[in-house]
């Protein structure tokens, strides 16, 4: 069995086919034979206010939101962690304890057409749209990049729209996404192979999720 965190667990059927609980949550790939099955193991209850105040009886208040709904200058029209991170300040200030949003998981960069949230590619990363690269890299590189693209009036364009064009303001964000990419893998500078040191750690640390996403569905390259 390949657990959804990346790890394997092997053993036998009992005599009566059955076989040992599984105490790990998630969506697991169980192999018996030449059958493969998906395993889903769900927690005993959901997640409580109990559970997050550490109170019997807690008394809170909190609002939910769509991530990509969220606006801010400088968006492309798209929501993302930086918009968030305005709309949970606001919140708190207003004495909220929670605040809910859509999920984040990780799309199909090849196929911007297909943009549900709640049908993502896989649950073991996150949605790079969601990305806020000025908080990483500053806004005169993310500025750059733009530009280096062409897109900044195509971005105004679409921060102007009353309604998300997510097929466009996907492939405009990932546009420019990819040269700022280039751009950090050229830079000499000591921040920037600092960065590299921590990206190279991720992948390391990651690397059983790439081969599992690789294997469980095939990309299209453009």
């Amino acid at each position: 069995m390949v657990l959804e965190q990346g790890g394997r667990v092997e053993g036998n059927l009992n005599s009566d086919g059955t076989m040992p609980g599984v105490a790990e949550i998630g969506y697991h790939q169980l192999h018996i034979a030449n059958t493969e099955l998906t395993l889903a193991v769900a927690p005993h209850q959901c997640y409580t206010p109990a559970d997050a105040s550490g109170k019997t009886a807690p008394k809170l208040w909190g609002l939910a939101t769509q991530l990509y709904a969220l606006r801010r200058p400088g968006d492309g029209g798209i929501g993302d962690a930086l918009a968030l991170e305005h709309c949970v300040t606001q919140a708190a200030n207003q004495g909220a304890d929670a605040v809910a949003i859509s999920p984040t998981h990780a799309m199909f960069s090849a196929d911007p057409e297909r943009y549900s949230p709640y049908s993502p590619s896989t649950r073991l990363l996150y949605n790079v749209l969601y990305s806020a690269a000025e908080n990483l890299f500053g806004e005169a590189r993310v500025d750059e990049a733009q530009a280096r693209n062409g897109l900044q009036a195509e971005l105004r364009r679409l921060e102007a729209n009353d309604f998300l064009d997510w097929p466009e303001a996907a492939r405009a964000k990932l546009s420019w996404l990819r040269y700022l990419y280039d751009d950090f893998m050229a830079r000499e500078d000591n921040a920037a192979q600092a960065l590299r040191q921590d990206m190279q750690a991720f992948r390391r640390a990651g690397a059983t999720y790439w081969k599992i996403i690789a294997a469980s569905k095939p990309y299209r390259e453009k």
